[in-house]
C-alpha cells in the first residue's frame, strides 16, 4: 500500500475510529487526539506490504491502544492528585488501621509460610523481580515460580481470614 493510498484509507475511516476512541476515552477531544496520534505513529511504519484489510486493522488496533493509554495517563493523574491530597489531610486512624494490617500479614508470611515460598513472594511482590528472574535466581521454571507465588498469596489470604474470624 502506498502512503496515498494509506492516508486516503485513514480519512474514510476516520469517523469509525474517533468513534472507537471516544467509546473508551469518553470525550471528543481526547478521542481526536488518539486518531492523530495513531495516523503519526503508523505513517512511519513501513505500510507498503499491508493490504486494506490489514491496514484498517492495524489502525483500529493502535487507536484502541492510544486511548487505553490516555485513560491510563488519566488515571495516574488522579491518583497522583489524591495522593497528594491525602498528605494533605491527616488520615491517621486509616494508616494506623492499615499499618496493623501489614504487620499482621507480615507476621503470618514469617511464622506460617515456608521460608522459600515467602523469599520467592517477597522478591515478587516487594522487589518487583519478573518471574523470569525468580525462575533464573532459584532454578525452578517460569511456570514454578508463578504457582509458588500464587499458592503463597492464597495461603496468607486464608490464614488472614481464619485470623479474623
Amino acid at each position: 500500500m502506498k502512503k496515498e493510498q494509506f492516508t486516503s484509507l485513514f480519512q474514510k475511516l476516520r469517523p469509525r475510529l474517533k468513534s472507537r476512541a471516544e467509546r473508551i476515552v469518553g470525550n471528543s477531544d481526547d478521542a481526536s487526539d488518539a486518531v492523530q496520534n495513531a495516523f503519526c505513529r503508523l505513517w512511519g511504519e513501513r505500510i507498503a506490504g499491508y493490504t486494506e484489510r490489514n491496514a484498517e486493522a492495524v489502525m483500529m488496533t493502535t487507536v484502541k491502544n492510544l486511548s487505553i493509554d490516555i485513560v491510563r495517563s488519566r488515571a495516574a493523574h488522579r491518583a497522583e492528585e489524591l495522593d497528594d491530597k491525602a498528605g494533605e489531610a491527616s488520615a491517621e486512624p486509616e494508616l494506623d488501621a492499615a499499618e496493623e494490617i501489614y504487620a499482621k500479614v507480615e507476621r503470618l508470611l514469617s511464622t506460617r509460610v515456608d521460608p522459600l515460598h515467602r523469599e520467592i513472594l517477597l522478591h515478587r511482590e516487594r522487589d518487583g523481580w519478573d518471574y523470569g528472574d525468580i525462575a533464573h535466581h532459584y532454578g525452578i521454571s517460569e511456570a514454578n515460580a508463578r504457582q509458588i507465588v500464587a499458592r503463597t498469596r492464597m495461603k496468607i489470604r486464608q490464614l488472614y481470614k481464619d485470623l479474623k474470624s
